[in-house]
């Protein structure tokens, strides 16, 4: 144990030492120092309302320009055409697919009724106002976590240039309005850590309940919302409480919807289409990424499929998931050598290389301010909270605009890091 904890301290230091050299050069420079504190002292920055809405306005400028530039990623295609026609289905027939989690479709499906031939625009509209949305979430969660202004508003700032954030907002598919929704839950869940309130637990299954019928995957955070209540300074009985209050709310929440799913197709279930996932993830052309299911649509037998490949190939599976695994932490997203076949154009290398980039220096800078937690609760709810959203998705495939709710995280260590690096480099004359 003492080995253990001796290597342990001994990456940190190591990870630290070269990252803050890397860093704090960066804004050591005199101009850079000078220009940082021209723009503390402007009267307009020291007005958060104000800060608050340019960077929201900012960061939705930032979505409609990148929607005009890259057309071909957005409108209906690929999942987005399932989630829409489920919706359309749901409204014109009363029935909804259950191969789709439910959440998305009764959000178009709301749209759809207010604005009917307009959906799909006010829709994106809508998505691309979320996707700013989630930066000012990052900062009422930052400032919950460290009561620092700075970087609190660091934390917006990020989210809106963050590439992942820019591209995937403007996208009609559930990844933002998810990400979104987990913020939330994320907030309230610091909430219910501080205070002893009987409607923030049941708030929070509620909230989370749905989080779910939007993307089962997420399923991670009530696992995370019980560690923390577990863990935390309340006692037994407090705890008991919040749990029991919780369970009830979730359950409300996710009954409706399993009961459809049991007189449709014989079990409750969110969806339908987690075991054509998991085949796609566990098969025998399963590289880590996306593989083509060849026309499976049955959830049973994607699960036996895929168990069944598992139980016959275990040493090719272990291999399999620590590629998994370093592809989430190193480039999520398709390398073009990834696809010989595929010619990639320059901008296509360019987005590849640049979302994946984008991604490692937020992993990096995130993990760095993930240190300086100084509530030892909390570092282990939020490392806890990273390795289940990576566990959770190793088990399937490796696809960038899944690594969404990491990079919310990341983001918020993130910024908090460099508002203590900026702090500490202006009071270097």
């Amino acid at each position: 144990m003492r080995l253990y904890k001796f290597f342990y301290s001994t990456i940190v230091v190591n990870y630290c030492f070269i990252m803050d050299r890397i860093i704090i050069p960066l804004f050591s420079f005199s101009r850079v120092k000078a220009s940082i504190t021209t723009i503390l002292s402007m009267e307009l920055f020291k007005n958060t309302k104000y800060v608050l809405l340019l960077l929201f306005l900012f960061g939705v400028l930032l979505r409609v320009i990148v929607y005009f530039l890259i057309p071909s990623l957005y409108g209906l295609q690929s999942d987005s055409i399932g989630y829409y026609l489920s919706a359309v289905n749901g409204v014109e027939h009363g029935v909804f697919s259950t191969y789709w989690p439910p959440g998305f479709p009764l959000l178009i499906s709301l749209f759809y009724i207010l604005f009917k031939s307009n959906t799909i625009l006010i829709l994106t509209s809508f998505l691309i106002v979320i996707g700013s949305l989630c930066g000012l979430l990052s900062y009422y969660i930052s400032l919950k976590l460290f009561k620092n202004r700075l970087a609190a508003l660091l934390a917006f700032l990020f989210i809106c240039i963050q590439p992942s954030f820019l591209l995937h907002s403007p996208q009609l598919l559930s990844d933002i309005f998810a990400v979104m929704i987990m913020g939330i839950s994320i907030y309230y869940i610091l909430e219910d850590y501080e205070n002893h309130n009987r409607n923030i637990s049941l708030l929070l299954g509620v909230i989370i309940g749905f989080l779910v019928l939007i993307r089962p995957d997420y399923i991670f955070m009530i696992i995370i919302y019980f560690l923390l209540v577990t863990i935390s300074h309340h006692l037994l009985k407090i705890k008991v409480e919040k749990l029991a209050l919780f369970i009830i709310a979730l359950m409300l929440t996710l009954t409706p919807w399993l009961i459809y799913t049991d007189v449709m197709t014989g079990a409750p279930v969110i969806s339908t289409n987690g075991g054509v996932n998991f085949y796609i993830g566990n098969n025998p052309n399963a590289d880590g990424r996306y593989a083509e299911p060849y026309g499976l649509t049955s959830n049973n037998e994607g699960y036996s499929m895929g168990l069944t490949y598992i139980s016959n190939n275990i040493v090719s599976t272990i291999s399999l998931y620590f590629k998994k695994l370093v592809l989430l932490i190193f480039t999520p997203y398709i390398l073009p050598w990834e696809l010989p076949e595929h010619h990639f154009t320059i901008s296509e290398i360019i987005y590849s290389f640049g979302m994946n980039i984008g991604f490692l220096i937020t992993e990096l800078i995130g993990f760095r301010g993930l240190i300086l937690i100084k509530k030892r609760q909390l570092q282990i709810f939020f490392i806890s909270l990273i390795i289940l959203i990576n566990l959770t998705l190793i088990p399937f495939f490796v696809d960038g605009r899944l690594t969404l709710p990491l990079l919310l995280i990341y983001t918020i260590f993130g910024s908090y890091y460099i508002s203590r690096v900026i702090e500490l480099t202006l009071k270097i004359q």
